[in-house]
């Protein structure tokens, strides 16, 4: 299901996605012409009334709604172009250290609501804007999210022939599309991610793994090319995927993308993170993973407490209070994995002071 409308959260004062607990609101609305920083947001403390900044998760839910879900269902064709070239390269980092341009695609597929309209809207954008290669890689992407779409939610069920069939369709239209925008595109990593996730559900395997050296070789530090490529595994090869990755963001992450990378697998349902069931990941290698990723990037409220719900599931009560009170008003219960905030605190003795 679709998240809320930005307008609709805010006559509600925080979405229905958001914490049950959280005291941190929303102030006022995102402006609707995209271009605004994203340090611009304003939260205030719902029981004392006083101005805090906002956590990145809302900062990064509101400046994809606003950048390209709204521009997308208004067909605002100027402003997703407008989007398009300014996170072209990357674009600016959230406090989780993501980039805006991660955002792009996800926008897109949070938009897409029916493959028969979604297909006239594309086609209105390229008739309006000729050549446009924001219009060109939203198709590709329509192709993408529909082939996943066709074959079900269940990351572990076998989809029929028929649901296969069509979904190789569609991977292989996006597939010659993206041949023709690699040139064009080569200034930016955001061709490299979807074509390594174009060729990774083609199970076109050694085709990912040179379309991931390639682009990791040029754009070392983004982090969705390391993310796309780990879907390709599962088990002792992620971890093995996993550690390699963590050797190429070693000089700017540490450890961290190895947090990164099962974070991903954790909230997908792909891998959940279980030390009761599962040996891996081993906690001391992933407790040292989210400590690097939180010394770089301290403000991350959803860092912050995604790592506390690993350490709640890892029966590691000193670090889960010391979380548990660090993000505290900015309660983000939805991060919660397996182990519901209630029970974390309760297992754990965490109280509010």
């Amino acid at each position: 299901m679709r998240r809320a409308s930005l307008a609709a959260c805010l006559l509600l004062a925080w979405c229905a996605h958001a914490n049950a607990g959280a005291r941190i609101e929303r102030g006022h609305a995102f402006p609707r012409v995209p271009g605004t920083d994203f340090d611009a947001f304003e939260c205030v403390d719902s029981v004392t009334r006083t101005a805090r900044p906002c956590p990145d998760v809302t900062v990064i839910d509101d400046a994809q709604a606003a950048a390209v879900v709204q521009p997308y269902e208004r067909a605002d064709f100027d402003a997703l172009e407008a989007t398009f070239a300014r996170w072209r390269d990357g674009g600016k980092q959230f406090d989780d250290g993501s980039w805006e341009l991660a955002l792009y695609l996800p926008g897109l597929t949070r938009a897409f609501t029916n493959l028969t309209a979604d297909s006239a809207v594309l086609a209105s954008w390229q008739k309006r804007k000729p050549g446009s290669l924001a219009a060109q890689i939203a198709q590709a992407q329509l192709w993408y999210v529909y082939a996943l779409r066709v074959k079900g939610n269940d990351p572990h069920a076998v989809p029929g022939p028929e649901a296969q069939a069509i979904a190789a369709e569609r991977l292989n239209q996006a597939a010659a599309l993206l041949r023709t925008l690699k040139a064009p595109m080569r200034g930016s990593p955001l061709w490299y991610e979807l074509a390594i996730a174009v060729a990774r559900e083609r199970a076109a395997l050694p085709q990912a793994r040179a379309l991931f050296a390639e682009g990791s070789k040029r754009f070392p530090r983004y982090h969705p090319l390391y993310l796309s490529m780990s879907e390709a595994y599962t088990g002792a090869a992620f971890d093995t995927f996993a550690g390699q990755a963590v050797a190429l963001t070693r000089q700017f992450e540490g450890s961290g993308m190895y947090a990164r990378l099962y974070l991903q697998a954790d909230r997908s349902n792909r891998m959940r993170f279980d030390p009761q069931r599962a040996s891996l990941p081993g906690w001391p290698r992933l407790r040292a993973a989210y400590e690097d990723l939180l010394q770089r990037y301290p403000d991350s409220i959803g860092l912050a407490t995604s790592f506390a719900s690993a350490a709640c599931r890892a029966e590691d009560s000193p670090l889960y209070r010391q979380l548990r009170s660090r993000a505290d008003v900015y309660l983000l219960s939805e991060r919660f994995i397996l182990v519901p905030v209630e029970a974390c605190d309760r297992r754990h003795g965490w109280t509010a002071d």
